[in-house]
């Protein structure tokens, strides 16, 4: 497990390209439209709340959660599934990195230094983990306070 994730505040999501965060890219023009964006918040916090109680629906969750824009769910699935399901744990960092949330870079660059669900890239990653350090990653100054 490469950190453990506090939920950042979210920053508006625009859908773009897949892993175009971890291209370099720009986000996409056509933002995520939500009836009630609130409502993945809610989701959210069930989500987390059911999972440390031991409730498997809290990932069912977070996954509504994460399909209606919300990053900080994004951000957990996407570290959790680095493990079970390392190709849609990418799909859910890149939202998360393309977000803006200085986590969601260094858990991409971590991806792509492993090889998990991406083709191992040493220099994507390093390029992606200096983006996250600029952007106050926390996960990304333990490692590096770490070596």
């Amino acid at each position: 497990n490469p950190g453990a994730i506090q939920t950042a505040q979210p920053e508006p999501v625009e859908e773009s390209q897949p892993a175009q965060a971890a291209d370099g890219g720009e986000p996409g023009s056509q933002p995520v439209v939500h009836e009630d964006p609130t409502e993945a918040v809610v989701l959210r916090r069930r989500g987390i709340a059911r999972i440390q109680a031991g409730d498997e629906r809290g990932t069912d969750d977070l996954q509504k959660a994460a399909d209606m824009g919300d990053v900080d769910a994004c951000l957990l699935l996407g570290e959790a599934m680095l493990e079970t399901d390392p190709a849609q744990g990418v799909k859910y960092l890149d939202t998360a990195a393309k977000a803006g949330i200085g986590d969601g870079y260094a858990l991409l660059g971590y991806a792509y230094m492993n090889g998990l669900g991406v083709p191992a890239d040493q220099r994507r990653a390093h390029i992606l983990i200096h983006e996250a350090l600029k952007r106050g990653s926390r996960i990304a100054r333990q490692w590096l306070l770490s070596e």
